[in-house]
């Protein structure tokens, strides 16, 4: 989506993969995709060659691993990577300016710093290394907080997702619902990022941490009966039915707005009428075939 914006915009936008590149290929012409496997060292080399005016951090692997392994996996892309990036923006002969992206598992309630998840505990020890380079190298960067997002083409299996593909008339298990949620489209996230950028630009909100919420404080059970009620679906939700894990957050980090920005969008609206429409589609398909 903000790669979409970028280039709406008349952005040039260049962008680097170690892995996946097919979702870019329908974006950008094959000179502005950059792919590098092996050593984490070039993407450093191509930051300086392509001197960016802004960089925007986004890769990062957030499944949980299994096993050392997969644990070395998200060491690579959420730290090793990252640095590389910062390496090349602080030895750049224009100095871009950086865009990190975090999460809110990475703190409590009270705002302070700890760690729910591997995850969690990765974004924080790459925030850590990025303020090195502000502090040491000047670098001007940011680290905006993300919450829950929705955009209709997430691949994810998100609970939206669960929601849309479940049967009619079936019973859907959750938990008490009792977790508060914090959800943001992901066109104003996106612009979050693009005024981000312009901040830091101007000189403002270097070293930088601002929340990307919508500011509505609402339980998973509240929102969930939101979309029930609006989307008018056919599920018997069975609360209760499915335990809390142990790094449950209930009272997700309610840490400063970014200045000057707020959600544009109705998110819950467009949720509850998305899930309306698609239930609708496949249950006309499903009578049809």
């Amino acid at each position: 989506v903000l790669l979409r914006r970028l280039l709406q915009d008349g952005v040039e936008v260049h962008a680097l993969a170690n892995r996946n590149r097919e979702r870019l290929d329908s974006l950008l012409p094959s000179e502005r995709i950059h792919c590098v496997e092996g050593e984490s060292k070039f993407f450093s080399d191509i930051v300086r060659n392509l001197e960016p005016d802004a960089i925007f951090h986004l890769a990062s692997i957030h499944v949980e691993p299994n096993d050392f392994d997969d644990m070395i996996a998200m060491v690579e892309t959420n730290i090793r990577i990252g640095t590389a990036l910062l390496h090349g923006a602080a030895f750049s002969a224009n100095r871009p300016v950086f865009l990190n992206t975090g999460s809110y598992w990475q703190f409590t309630e009270e705002e302070s710093y700890s760690p729910k998840t591997f995850y969690a505990a990765t974004k924080q020890a790459f925030h850590d290394l990025m303020l090195y380079f502000c502090r040491c190298h000047s670098l001007r960067a940011m680290t905006l907080i993300l919450y829950d997002s929705f955009g209709r083409d997430d691949p994810r299996p998100k609970l939206w997702t669960k929601l849309l593909h479940a049967p009619s008339g079936s019973r859907f298990p959750l938990t008490e619902g009792r977790q508060y949620v914090d959800l943001v489209h992901v066109d104003d996230i996106a612009r979050a990022f693009i005024h981000a950028a312009e901040m830091l630009s101007a000189g403002k909100g270097v070293n930088g941490t601002y929340a990307v919420r919508s500011g509505e404080h609402i339980t998973l059970r509240e929102m969930l009966e939101r979309w029930h009620r609006k989307a008018g679906l056919d599920l018997d939700f069975e609360w209760g039915a499915v335990p809390y894990w142990e790094g449950q957050v209930f009272h997700p980090w309610r840490g400063e707005i970014l200045p000057e920005w707020y959600p544009e969008i109705d998110v819950h609206s467009v949720v509850a009428d998305w899930l309306r429409e698609e239930r609708q589609n496949r249950l006309v398909t499903e009578q049809t075939t």
